[in-house]
């Protein structure tokens, strides 16, 4: 069983690839072994989803503290500090750490 991931380019690549012997296994204790990893992958990304977000949310008093108010709107809190100028992602602030430590 093979698992693919869908680029943004449309191409396709193999993530994993789970030989037919432990396929049989899982089948020992899953229904539906494809159900069991998509569930799972599901379950990964919605959790760390949910890990940025609450990091973009304690970032928000920083960028935004010139706002009159922080919205209570959480996709509109979100959109706003990811457009702020001082906003970085984590390769942006591991890229500025290294250089600071050079320095």
């Amino acid at each position: 069983m093979k698992v693919l991931l869908e680029k943004n380019d449309g191409t396709r690549e193999v993530i994993s690839d789970i030989p037919a012997s432990d396929e049989v296994i899982l089948r020992h204790d899953l229904l539906d072994p494809e159900m069991w990893l998509r569930e799972g992958l599901q379950g990964i990304i919605a959790s760390r989803v949910e890990l940025c977000r609450r990091g973009i949310y304690a970032e928000a008093p920083r960028l935004l503290a010139s706002l009159p108010t922080i919205p209570n709107n959480q996709k509109v809190l979100v959109e706003l500090v990811l457009a702020h100028p001082d906003y970085k992602d984590r390769a942006a602030r591991e890229s500025a750490e290294r250089a600071q430590r050079r320095a």
